[in-house]
């Protein structure tokens, strides 16, 4: 075998250093690299949902509030002609409390919201009464501790010489 001259020493000199450097590279630096950018993206990860938390705990006391407020609604059980039922039977009693004459009252419909427990009870209500009668049923239905709003209402004038309103109303019930 010949000796090698000065620049092809050099030249195998830098091909073994840049073979050297890729080994190492392939099998050192790379995969502690990516080692490297796992922990930092779970690091951000974790901070992010610090961050989130963090945040939930600044309002954890509007967060109990709030629930607080829909709380008397969560415990409204049954199936949905259970709480039809109740919902009628609200309605009713309101409007003995206020002094409403019931014309009619029929269940319109029963829905189930997008998840198994939320459902919608529709009524729709006919009845009779003085103006202030109407608007106490109106109040003590919106202040119930069922969940219950008056959708849409009509009223018209039935005898002008008493002063009776006709109330048609259509009243939705939630249950959560």
């Amino acid at each position: 075998m010949r000796q090698l001259n000065k620049n092809e020493k050099m030249l195998a000199a830098a091909v073994a250093v840049s073979l050297l450097v890729m080994v190492l590279k392939l099998l050192v630096i790379e995969p502690v690299s990516t080692k490297f950018k796992n922990t930092g993206d779970e690091i951000n990860a974790f901070t992010l949902a610090i961050k989130k938390y963090s945040a939930l705990e600044a309002q954890k006391d509007f967060i109990l509030g709030e629930y607080k407020k829909i709380e008397p609604y969560l415990n409204f059980k049954g199936n949905p002609e259970d709480k039809m039922a109740a919902v009628l039977s609200r309605i009713e009693l309101e409007a003995s409390k206020a002094g409403l004459t019931i014309v009619d009252m029929k269940p319109d419909s029963a829905q189930s919201g997008p998840n198994a427990e939320l459902s919608i009870s529709r009524v729709q209500l006919n009845a009779e009464a003085d103006i202030s009668r109407i608007m106490s049923f109106i109040y003590s239905l919106e202040n119930a501790d069922l969940l219950i709003r008056i959708e849409k209402f009509n009223l018209a004038l039935k005898d002008e010489n008493i002063g009776t309103m006709k109330l048609e109303a259509s009243i939705i019930g939630i249950s959560i």
